[in-house]
């Protein structure tokens, strides 16, 4: 069998019962905006299948790491990946709301990339205190402390000045 592949044969066989799986496989492609789980990281998966009247459920724990780039310094993120699910398969095609496999051999492959995406950070942070970079000189907060002015604290400054300089202005209204 491949990787991320569980054989079914004696729970088809019996029409009852389940079947304990475990294996550790890498697979490439898991990533999005800024972060990912490299294609040579193990992805360790433990689970159950149990026959079901109108298929396989499959009860899943996937854990891996994800590594990225922090969204506010820029410097190396990583941690933890750990989802666990419940996911009917049915014989046929993969549908909107269930997991296709045909016959004795139930392919994990499209699930588990599923769920490590679903859990990938969207936003990483490198700790969840980061100080990130200063927008002016681009220091890193956490190494370092800059000279340079603190922003204002009005978000909306500019829109202040630009409201002074449209009073003045016929054309603008």
């Amino acid at each position: 069998m491949r990787d991320f592949e569980v054989s079914i044969l004696t729970l088809r066989q019996r029409g009852v019962g389940l079947e304990r799986f475990a294996f550790a496989a890498a697979m490439a492609g898991l990533a999005v905006t800024s972060s990912r789980v490299e294609a040579a990281e193990p992805i360790v998966v433990n689970g159950v299948v149990e026959a079901a009247g109108e298929g396989m459920l499959v009860s899943i724990e996937v854990e891996t790491r994800w590594h990225g780039e922090c969204v506010r310094c820029l410097d190396p993120a990583e941690g933890p990946l750990r989802v666990t699910a419940r996911e009917l398969f049915r014989e046929g095609p993969t549908t909107d709301d269930t997991y296709g496999y045909h016959g004795d051999v139930l392919d994990l492959s499209e699930l588990v990339h599923d769920l490590v995406i679903l859990e990938l950070p969207v936003l990483p942070l490198c700790r969840v205190d980061c100080r990130g970079l200063c927008p002016s000189c681009g220091a890193n907060h956490n190494v370092e402390q800059c000279t340079c002015a603190p922003l204002s604290a009005s978000a909306f400054a500019v829109l202040d000045t630009l409201e002074s300089v449209r009073g003045d202005h016929p054309r603008v209204r």
